[in-house]
């Protein structure tokens, strides 16, 4: 018996998800339908983002662990916190975007399972194939940095004589 306000899984011998057909809904998103123009930014932005932050954490170790002698509360120590500080937000409103995008009705407990450590990942890692399969449905294509946006030509192909 399916969860109140979500779309029942249909029960096929395909791998593929509900919302592989572009007008059904996502098994695990309820209701309103993708918006898809908003789910290429925000997913986007949410890929970039979590790389950004996985980076500083790098960095800020790689600086932390260094054998040089320096004052307790460097101004490096200070740049990589105020960084990692806008990493986390920028995450967690591009988090709270993508899932509002791909027709979420409750996005902030996507954003509230990004507190928790070891959920965090794992419903990281969820809410990213979703709109990676969604983004693929649409035939918008997919990469390491999240989908690109569709090239579409301001301006018809001039007429061959």
């Amino acid at each position: 018996q399916p969860l109140a306000g979500f779309a029942p899984i249909p029960h096929t011998n395909t791998a593929r998800l509900s919302h592989s057909r572009p007008n059904e809904r996502c098994r695990f998103m309820p209701a309103r339908p993708a918006d898809i123009p908003a789910l290429v930014v925000a997913y986007r932005r949410l890929v970039i983002w979590v790389g950004v932050q996985l980076l500083l954490y790098i960095g800020s170790s790689l600086a932390s662990a260094s054998a040089a002698p320096r004052p307790p509360v460097s101004f490096l120590s200070r740049a990589f916190a105020a960084a990692m500080l806008l990493s986390v937000i920028t995450v967690l409103l591009s988090t709270y975007r993508t899932a509002r995008a791909m027709g979420s009705s409750s996005p902030v407990l996507w954003v509230a399972a990004m507190f928790i450590p070891l959920l965090n990942v794992i419903s990281l890692v969820v809410l990213s194939s979703h709109a990676t399969a969604i983004c693929r449905t649409h035939g918008i294509p997919v990469g390491v940095l999240g989908p690109r946006r569709p090239q579409h030509p301001t301006a018809p192909p001039p007429p061959t004589a």
